[in-house]
């Protein structure tokens, strides 16, 4: 295989998950405005399975990214915040 054909495979693979990404992003938007998956896939053009694999993969998604916030200092600063805010109440109730 010459570097040539390895560079436009890759190219190639990278523009399919672009396409994958954008899709999905589409598919996130038509379900938050109540969208059925059969009228999601007509709208967009894909085959009725392709669609409960988005979602099924958006969901992936957004569980790691819940995943990923509660592992970072994001449960550190909201404590605080709960704490300064119980402050205020107790303080502004005495």
């Amino acid at each position: 295989m010459t570097s040539q054909h390895t560079t436009y495979n890759k190219l190639k693979n990278m523009a399919r998950q672009y396409q994958i990404e954008e899709r999905r992003i589409q598919v996130a938007i038509m379900i938050a405005q109540g969208m059925s998956e059969v009228d999601i896939a007509a709208k967009l053009g894909v085959d009725n399975t392709t669609i409960p694999k988005d979602i099924k993969a958006l969901k992936l998604i957004s569980q790691q990214f819940i995943y990923d916030i509660t592992r970072s200092d994001f449960t550190y600063y909201y404590k605080q915040c709960l704490d300064m805010a119980d402050t205020h109440m107790t303080d502004t109730h005495t």
